[in-house]
């Protein structure tokens, strides 16, 4: 039942996903304010409702005490609840709704929940391996699979919210606008973005997996290892444990959250030494006396493919100035 806080069976895992809405008290018809002003504490604080979807009146529907609640849905947020519910079909989401009356605005969460089988562990040689890093930039994501003897690697990308990037391009010396850098930071939520950058994530592998089943290594290390997590960006990344263990429950995919080296070499186990950096700082090359060189954020990943005993990658995963000698 919506709201319920029964415990899940151990062979069960929860997953949810969150639509943030909110209205203007201007928007809102007289009688719907009125019963807004009721609701318990004023509606200063969260009120939770079973809620459902009338997707051909394109209403929120909500079950109060008092009641039942219509709200309308924009377009955007009707094709973002329909390409939540497709993505777990044959899965019906339970849908329920936080809501609260703040500065002249009515605040809705509009939360879809699911529960599932606990996945079991794919085959690493059939699977699409997925390693996602927490840098302090954001995250270093890379795509591969194992191909008969050999190791294919499909991308590997790295996500940066704009403001941090246009902040490492000021801090390199290029000219950066400040009407851009202001909005940016004006738009920027560091939560938000880490939940936003680990959706795109797992939507880009299931459109690469195909239907194929995915393990994904989730390497979000402590913050002894990224430093004290003084800035809200640093606290955020350090939560994407969390927000990507519930996403892959809710789109079924098996996830570890294992921590590899970045500094000690994947061919002979010598410590690597940084040589030099690309792009403001989104790229630090790290080198061994063995001639194995690489980007530092991408080093664990071959730690990874070493200990599921896959074949590595031909180094460095993408074209790089090889340093001198």
């Amino acid at each position: 039942m919506p709201g319920s806080t029964s415990k899940l069976r151990e062979d069960t895992v929860e997953g949810s996903r969150v639509l943030r809405l909110t209205y203007r008290a201007g928007k809102l018809q007289p009688e719907l304010l009125g019963r807004l002003a009721k609701l318990p504490g004023g509606g200063r604080r969260f009120l939770t409702a079973p809620a459902s979807i009338d997707w051909e009146g394109r209403r929120l529907v909500l079950q109060l005490w008092s009641g039942q609640l219509e709200l309308q849905l924009p377009w955007r947020a009707l094709s973002w609840l329909r390409d939540r519910e497709r993505e777990v079909e044959p899965l019906k989401p339970v849908k329920l709704a936080l809501l609260r009356w703040r500065e002249s605005a009515l605040e809705v969460r509009v939360i879809l929940k699911v529960q599932r089988p606990k996945p079991e562990r794919p085959n690493h040689r059939r699977a699409l391996l997925v390693y996602v890093r927490a840098a302090e930039y954001g995250f270093a994501v890379i795509t591969a699979s194992y191909d008969e003897e050999y190791t294919k690697i499909y991308e590997a990308m790295k996500f940066v919210p704009r403001a941090v990037r246009l902040r490492l391009a000021k801090r390199a010396g290029e000219d950066v606008n400040r009407e851009d850098m202001n909005q940016a930071l004006e738009d920027y939520s560091p939560r938000r973005w880490v939940e936003a950058a680990a959706a795109a994530i797992f939507a880009k592998a299931r459109w690469r997996a195909r239907g194929r089943s995915i393990l994904m290594n989730i390497d979000a290390p402590g913050s002894e290892t990224m430093g004290v997590p003084r800035s809200r960006f640093r606290r955020a990344l350090l939560s994407i444990r969390e927000v990507a263990e519930n996403l892959a429950n809710w789109h079924e995919v098996y996830a570890t959250f294992e921590s590899y080296p970045s500094r000690e070499c994947p061919l002979c186990g010598r410590e690597l030494r940084e040589v030099g950096g690309l792009r403001g700082g989104l790229v630090r090359i790290v080198q061994c006396e063995c001639g194995f060189y690489e980007d530092g954020d991408y080093v664990p990943f071959y730690h990874w493919f070493k200990e599921l005993g896959l074949p590595l990658p031909k180094h460095p995963i993408r074209q790089l100035p090889k340093p001198e000698a």
